[in-house]
């Protein structure tokens, strides 16, 4: 069951609660099934299938959900930037094996996002929007979240391929496959378990050069071009930028 299936989860059954004790609670409604009217027994009554059809329903609508398949045609080509990569991994609700890696690329998007964010409005103390030192800086740093972005549809790509129900049939020994097939198999699964796992990581490098490139301006009151272009953050996150394309 995937984290976001749990907050859902959590979210509905405490929103049962708090009508039940507000209903029937002597600090607020006050309402009696047995010792009030015949109309306070009705309205109670109602209140309580109606919460235990709730209840019943909703949680196992939530639990038993299918995680859809995720469509390659939407991931290539609908994603633009990293707010669509977000809105794209809500809407899978995935529960697989690759689902602790989108709940971290899911915080990596925030990341990236507050940190884009606070390195402009530094940019914004030191130049005016139209100097060309704000324009290479702005140009590294959206290069840097086109960088993640492509790493995310990478990643869902290679989720969308990977067969799930065969992989735990092999896993779990369940599998009909003669052993040596199973055995290749379960190393092309390995393999993109691998490249998932290594294109989250070139994500957390991503966010790593900009800490430092964070830190690097911040040291400064003024830069100049010169100190711009011996800047070693700046080159490390041109450097990685360049690099990611093994990722993909």
């Amino acid at each position: 069951m995937s984290r976001t299936t749990i907050k859902k989860l959590l979210a509905f059954n405490l929103c049962i609660i708090i009508v039940n004790v507000a209903v029937f609670s002597n600090a607020f409604l006050k309402l009696r099934i047995f010792s009030g009217s015949l109309l306070e027994t009705l309205i109670g009554a109602a209140v309580i299938l109606c919460s235990v059809f709730l209840f019943l329903f909703v949680n196992m609508r939530l639990i038993n959900a299918r995680a859809p398949k995720i469509d390659p045609a939407l991931t290539v080509k609908k994603i633009t930037d990293l707010d669509s990569c977000k809105s794209t991994i809500a809407q899978l609700d995935y529960t697989g094996t690759f689902s602790d890696k989108l709940e971290e690329v899911l915080e990596q998007i925030q990341k990236m996002q507050k940190k884009k964010g606070l390195i402009k409005d530094i940019l914004l103390q030191k130049f005016s929007d139209n100097e060309m030192s704000y324009g290479k800086f702005t140009v590294t740093v959206d290069s840097a979240e086109k960088a993640m972005c492509d790493n995310i549809k990478s990643i869902l790509n290679k989720i969308s391929a990977f067969d799930e129900e065969e992989y735990n049939e092999i896993k779990h020994g369940k599998s009909s496959l003669r052993q040596s097939i199973a055995t290749e198999k379960m190393s092309i699964y390995n393999e993109y378990i691998d490249f998932v796992a290594q294109a989250v990581d070139g994500n957390e490098e991503i966010l790593l050069r900009l800490d430092k490139l964070l830190l690097e301006i911040s040291k400064f009151n003024t830069i100049s071009s010169s100190e711009l272009e011996n800047m070693v953050a700046m080159r490390e996150l041109d450097d990685l930028i360049r690099d990611t394309k093994w990722y993909r």
